[in-house]
């Protein structure tokens, strides 16, 4: 199992930042690059933590037992592998979400939190989240927020408290 991950990995997962309302992003990303490692079974818990392999009465190879050792081998494989993932969630994630990832005792445990969490069943709130990366994510949306809000203050503070309705006299209100 330790020749699944090169020791000398370090290339970058992914290079998008779990932030909440991306989740459906980031998810999709993590699990297309965990499966080109050969890694998404341990996210989905298809690869549990191993359990040792007891025989009969003779710990020989043919009656299907292993050694202690080789149990211990085979489970710190298994958890080398299980917590480089859950690194690399907390890695690829903005700091409110990766300090909860200290609690998870498997990869499985903090995907599913995860999908708990940040999945929308709701329809506006992923048409919400569908509009603003069309309008560049987030941080962009704010941008512009801020640079309209700056052009209203600008607008009224230039008229020095005296803004004038532009409707009409003549129109009048009905009652």
């Amino acid at each position: 199992m330790s020749s699944l991950i090169p020791q000398n990995d370090f290339s970058q997962l992914i290079n998008i930042i779990l932030d909440g309302p991306n989740y459906p992003h980031w998810a999709q990303a993590m699990r297309s690059s965990l499966k080109g490692r050969k890694l998404w079974l341990f996210a989905s818990g298809d690869r549990t933590k191993p359990l040792q392999r007891k025989g009969g009465p003779a710990s020989t190879p043919k009656s299907g037992s292993e050694s202690d050792e080789d149990f211990a081998n085979r489970l710190k494989d298994w958890d080398s592998i299980n917590h480089r993932i859950i690194a690399w969630f907390s890695n690829t994630s903005i700091a409110s979400i990766n300090m909860q990832f200290g609690r998870f005792d498997t990869a499985k445990e903090a995907w599913d939190t995860l999908a708990q969490r940040y999945t929308s069943t709701d329809l506006a709130n992923q048409l919400v989240f569908e509009d603003l990366l069309a309008q560049g994510g987030l941080v962009e949306v704010e941008k512009k927020n801020v640079k309209k809000a700056k052009l209203l203050y600008n607008a009224i503070d230039g008229t020095n408290g005296f803004y004038r309705c532009p409707a009409k006299k003549s129109v009048s209100r009905g009652r």
